[in-house]
């Protein structure tokens, strides 16, 4: 699992929602990932098992759907595996937001939580500068159009 380290002014704002995420679900971590298991960015009072939480999530959810994700597959689901609880949901073909607990949760009001909070993860995730610099975002364009 990578993790990005690049800052700049869009990320401050995509952690705080995801904090925010997470909070409003009363949840330990909420993270986004995408389909080449990149961790984008993670908030939350369980922040310090956010690899092992999202390597759970990828390899159970993401993984076996990379093919049908990229194609525009939506994924929306509740699960526990290996312990891990949680509730995840696609976005813009390539990405992944992912709320994690540390025991059962009420996946009702969590999967409402998270479709609320998404328009605006995704509009943050999407203005995020492209990994390779610029001209590496021919995909991320065609999402936004």
């Amino acid at each position: 699992m990578d993790e990005l380290t690049v800052q700049g002014p869009e990320w401050p704002e995509l952690r705080r929602e995801l904090y925010a995420l997470a909070a409003s679900c009363e949840a330990s971590v909420a993270f986004v990932l995408d389909t080449g298991n990149i961790l984008w960015a993670a908030a939350g009072r369980g922040f310090g098992r956010r690899h092992e939480l999202a390597n759970v999530v990828y390899e159970a959810e993401v993984l076996p759907r990379v093919a049908s994700l990229r194609r525009g597959a939506r994924l929306d689901a509740t699960r526990c595996v290996e312990g891990a609880h949680y509730c995840v949901r696609s976005f813009a073909s390539t990405y992944v937001v992912a709320v994690c607990f540390d025991g059962p949760f009420a996946a009702a009001p969590t999967k409402l939580r998270v479709k609320r909070a998404l328009p605006r993860i995704q509009e943050l995730v999407l203005s995020l500068p492209p990994l390779g610099g610029p001209g590496h975002d021919a995909g991320a364009v065609k999402v936004r159009a």
